[in-house]
């Protein structure tokens, strides 16, 4: 049931939906039944839709996911069409500007379905599988560690330069080549111990700054195609059955775990790396500090 206190704002912006973007009746209802249950949510916390801030909407759709009884491409299409009633709300004031950049539907995920990466229990295999004391180990055991730690892409890990790292602030500087700029992230202990050990023991001595280095000459900087021949020729060998054999779904790993427990689809965006920083937006910035919790709550969980 809609609450009466915001049938002016539904019915403005079902006017707007149907007149303005010409949508079709069926996504006008779909739109603008997500955009009254929020308004509800909003009404039954007493909380004035020009005082919603990014916690109720990350409420909101955690709610909708505790229920248990939406799939997850239901709750997709919510955050999807909660974000067009919030980018509307902002164009007229009612509420708070940022709030639509900050819901990320599809920005994560861009099937309709959740892509699925690892079960804890897969990821625990595939780093023991890098327990040996092989150069090759020591090597693919730093990779699959950002990998699955930082959720980060193949062409970030192939990116990272020795100064990238600073051991004694503790942290690790990500280039995004798809944003064009880079993100500064806290060092986790047992990513750093990984790449530490590989520093020490394995790495070619070769005025190259890449950070990742090929094992046999040429000696080189290692390509995205490698790490994801890394990650898929380990996945084979242990039997793990995944949709993307690549380095991509260790990203997925990540940011399933990071959902499952219960962070802030905001949070994850800016973990992943997925939304462009503005200065003016104070729902983009990535701060250090919280990113710090966020490593910790993804140190690999003890499976380092």
């Amino acid at each position: 049931m809609q609450d009466p206190g915001y049938a002016v704002e539904i019915e403005a912006f079902t006017v707007w939906m149907r007149d303005e973007r010409g949508l079709s009746e069926g996504t006008i209802c779909s739109r603008r039944h997500s955009a009254a249950d929020f308004l509800n949510r909003l009404a039954v916390r007493s909380v004035p839709l020009t005082a919603a801030d990014m916690a109720d909407v990350d409420e909101f759709l955690a709610a909708k996911m505790a229920s248990g009884s939406y799939k997850r491409a239901t709750i997709n299409n919510y955050a999807r069409y909660l974000r067009t009633f919030l980018g509307f709300g902002e164009d007229r004031g009612l509420c708070r500007p940022g709030l639509a950049e900050g819901v990320l539907p599809s920005r994560i995920y861009q099937d309709d379905t959740i892509p699925t990466g690892l079960s804890r229990d897969g990821v625990r295999r595939l780093l023991a599988s890098t327990e040996g004391e092989r150069p090759l180990d020591k090597r693919d055991r730093a990779i699959l560690m950002l990998l699955i730690g930082y959720g980060l892409r193949a062409g970030e890990v192939c990116g990272l330069q020795l100064d990238d790292l600073d051991w004694e602030q503790e942290t690790i500087r990500v280039r995004r080549s798809k944003l064009g700029r880079s993100d500064l992230y806290p060092l986790s202990h047992g990513v750093g111990q990984a790449i530490l050990r590989y520093l020490v023991e394995v790495r070619p001595r070769w005025p190259e700054r890449s950070l990742f280095l090929t094992l046999r000459a040429p000696t080189r900087p290692l390509r995205t195609s490698a790490l994801s021949e890394i990650v898929g020729r380990r996945l084979d060998r242990l039997g793990l059955n995944v949709r993307r054999r690549g380095a991509h779904v260790l990203r997925h790993t990540a940011a399933q775990h990071l959902l499952d427990h219960g962070l802030p689809m905001k949070t994850v965006g800016d973990y992943l790396g997925h939304r462009r920083i503005a200065s003016t937006s104070v729902y983009a910035k990535v701060h250090l500090e919280a990113l710090r919790e966020v490593v910790a709550d993804f140190d690999l969980g003890g499976l380092a």
